[in-house]
């Protein structure tokens, strides 16, 4: 019957062998080794060994005449599960210098591989055990001991390993906190013969992992509770990362001469997060997010003063949820091919956001792909709770509150809010195709469009779902080719109105006011009134031909061509 490794141990230890199976292991494998050079030109090979049983200088030396240089690849790998003498741990350190050598710590984090032996032993590789790593990604305290350790492990000079990572996600997280060398299952099972390269898949995700999280020499500060961060501090120490945990955190300050700070913030997964952003000036470069939420994560910032994100916005990803309150001013300007000021890319659905300040929020996104606040879908939903809002966007096709890509829900209340898109398609709020579940009350809306295809409110064309527009006041100026005020067109998006006044002002090739030119979509309107001027050779201003139409208690003024 075949007995694996620790079955091996158990009964050397149990018949006092345990030195010769050191030394058949030592000599076994520099046999290897030795068969097989060319396989190790530019590989390390690390050999698991039992220090309290060292070989003795006879048996030692005896290898070395044997093997000589090849020593020189071989990493040994502390394993030992009881306290290791002082006068092993000498002639230990000497034989590594002499023959040049490595040493690794295994299992970091438990029994003896503690920070006091760490010290002792002062070794090239530091192995994290894996029952630190194992759902890390789910675990925000084991976030944090483990990136702390990685930042006390770099800046010792120490090289960082991640034992036992088992899943795409665990080994995503090990990247990003800046880990040097992955091993476990996931990336590759232990198999009876060498393997020259992990598999390509592997290899690529590794890839987009590592470019995900930048720069590998980056310096990350990891902030503790109630930590009040100075952003120029932060600069000077050169940080180029700031990640957060659970907790309550305070980001302040500009650099010297008046211009943001460039820092990334990224919050663990799964965490509650706490953000208070006072005169904060914050700017990125590269691909990276200003802040990025991680997966489940739940946010609330707190604005107060002149807060500044320049570059690629506030990363909001599907699960994960965002609250903006505060009575400060936030200005976020965002610039890239596929871009978004709050939420996510045109690729891939947002979280759920909240904006409930009492201040103001402005907005600036310019690309071929933009998004003011939404993303590629928003079905966790959009709430304008509050505050002063402007949103202006550009590029080719563009969404000011909502989704690029996918369905939309989103509701605003209780605030002044500004639009202003220019592109060859976009939406101010609501969708470019798909689904909407729109709802606007207590308010004072502007939208000003310009391109060629475009919508105030509502989905782009087949769109369906609901438009309810109550108690405020709603301005729309559009020039372009085909224009829909309020609604959709060839869909089936239901309309109702309700104590507003409406101000529609459309020049283009065909307009649809309020409603569906071509469609079916009920529209009903009560105790509102309409200021409408349509220039345009095809208009459409209320209601669809084939959908029902009420109107109770309205005004208008109608004016098309005149």
């Amino acid at each position: 019957m075949a007995l694996n490794p620790l079955q091996i141990l158990n009964c050397a230890k149990n018949f006092g062998r345990l030195y010769d199976i050191e030394k058949a292991t030592l000599k076994n494998t520099l046999k290897y080794l030795s068969k097989h050079q060319l396989d190790f030109e530019n590989r390390r090979l690390y050999i698991n060994s039992i220090s309290s049983h060292a070989l003795d200088d006879k048996d030692f030396y005896a290898i070395v005449n044997d093997y000589g240089e090849l020593l020189e690849k071989v990493v040994i790998e502390m394993t030992e599960q009881t306290e290791i003498s002082e006068d092993d741990l000498d002639r230990i350190r000497v034989r590594l210098e002499k023959n040049n050598m490595s040493l690794a710590i295994d299992d970091y984090g438990t029994g003896y591989s503690n920070t006091s032996n760490l010290l002792r032993y002062d070794p090239e590789v530091v192995k994290i055990d894996r029952s630190l790593i194992s759902g890390i990604d789910q675990n925000p305290k084991a976030q944090k001991i483990v990136s702390k350790m990685v930042e006390y492990f770099h800046s010792s000079g120490y090289t960082a390993l991640a034992e036992g990572v088992e899943t795409s996600e665990e080994l995503k997280t090990m990247i990003y906190f800046g880990v040097d060398l992955i091993q476990g299952y996931y990336v590759s099972k232990p198999k009876p013969v060498l393997i020259h390269d992990i598999s390509e898949n592997i290899r690529e995700e590794i890839v987009a992992y590592s470019i995900e999280a930048g720069d590998k020499d980056k310096k990350v500060f990891h902030a503790e509770d109630n930590d009040v961060i100075d952003l120029a501090e932060m600069y000077k120490k050169r940080y180029s990362d700031i990640f957060l945990g659970t907790g309550t955190f305070t980001l302040s300050g500009k650099a010297e001469d008046d211009h943001a700070v460039p820092l990334s913030v990224t919050v663990g997964s799964g965490v509650d997060c706490v953000i208070h952003l006072k005169n904060a000036w914050l700017t990125t470069y590269g691909e990276l997010p200003n802040i990025k939420l991680g997966t489940g994560s739940r946010v609330r910032i707190v604005c107060s003063g002149e807060d500044h994100i320049d570059g690629r916005g506030i990363y909001v990803p599907e699960g994960s949820s965002l609250e903006l309150v505060g009575s400060g001013e936030l200005y976020v300007r965002s610039e890239s091919k596929d871009c978004y000021a709050i939420g996510t890319d045109s690729g891939q659905p947002c979280g759920r956001i909240t904006v409930a300040m009492t201040g103001v929020l402005d907005i600036t996104a310019n690309g071929d792909k933009c998004v003011g606040i939404g993303g590629g879908g928003c079905k966790d939903g959009i709430v304008i709770a509050g505050g002063d809002i402007a949103v202006n966007c550009s590029g080719d096709r563009c969404v000011g509150i909502g989704s690029i890509d996918g369905d939309a829900d989103v509701t605003i209340s209780n605030c002044g809010c500004r639009l202003k898109l220019a592109a060859g398609m976009s939406v101010g709020v609501g969708a470019v195709k798909g689904s909407a579940d729109i709802s606007i009350s207590d308010y004072n809306m502007s939208c000003e469009l310009s391109g060629n295809n475009l919508t105030a409110v509502g989905v782009m064309s087949n769109g369906t779902g609901r438009i309810c527009i109550l108690d405020g006041r709603l301005s729309i100026s559009m020039k372009g080719r085909t224009l829909n005020c309020v609604g959709t067109r060839d869909g089936e998006l239901d309309c109702e109105l309700k104590n507003t006044v409406f101000k529609l002002y459309c020049e283009g090739g065909s307009v649809s006011g309020i409603g569906d030119k071509t469609g079916k979509g009920d529209v009903t309107a009560q105790s509102c009134q309409f200021d409408v001027m349509f220039l345009t050779g095809d208009g459409w201003w209320l209601g669809s031909p084939n959908g029902t139409l009420s109107v109770v208690d309205c005004k208008k003024d109608i004016k098309i061509n005149e």
